[in-house]
């Protein structure tokens, strides 16, 4: 449920996430001190966040790419310039595949590295 208007050119939902994620990095920091790196899963809202904790504390980031939002064509176009500044931050930019490493390097602009997604050995696959 959203309790804010969308607006065309301020994404109200983002700039909530960010502070709450960064009111709870400030008592992550008291109660284990900082980490020494900071690991993202998607850039939208996650990897601006890592940037922001990264300029406030000097951590270094790296994000995982996993959502296809990109793909599908579905990130604002007012969205964009933040998330092209996390990523030009980051100290490592990985995807998910390597098809979409190239998709994101041609979004982006700036280098993405593949990196499958490892499931253990735990899982199987059926016969």
């Amino acid at each position: 449920m959203y309790f804010f208007p969308r607006f065309p050119f301020i994404d109200i939902d983002r700039i909530r996430w960010v502070c709450a994620g960064l009111k709870a990095f400030k008592h992550y920091i008291r109660e284990n001190g900082l980490p020494d790196l900071i690991h993202a899963h998607c850039m939208n809202y996650a990897g601006i966040l890592a940037f922001k904790i990264s300029q406030k504390y000097g951590i270094p980031y790296v994000v995982t790419e996993h959502s296809s939002t990109i793909t599908r064509g579905l990130v604002r176009p007012h969205q964009w310039q933040p998330m092209k500044n996390a990523a030009a931050h980051a100290a490592a930019r990985l995807a998910v595949s390597r098809h979409f490493a190239h998709v994101l390097q041609h979004k982006y602009g700036c280098e993405w590295q593949y990196l499958p997604q490892h499931t253990g050995r735990n899982i199987q696959p059926t016969v």
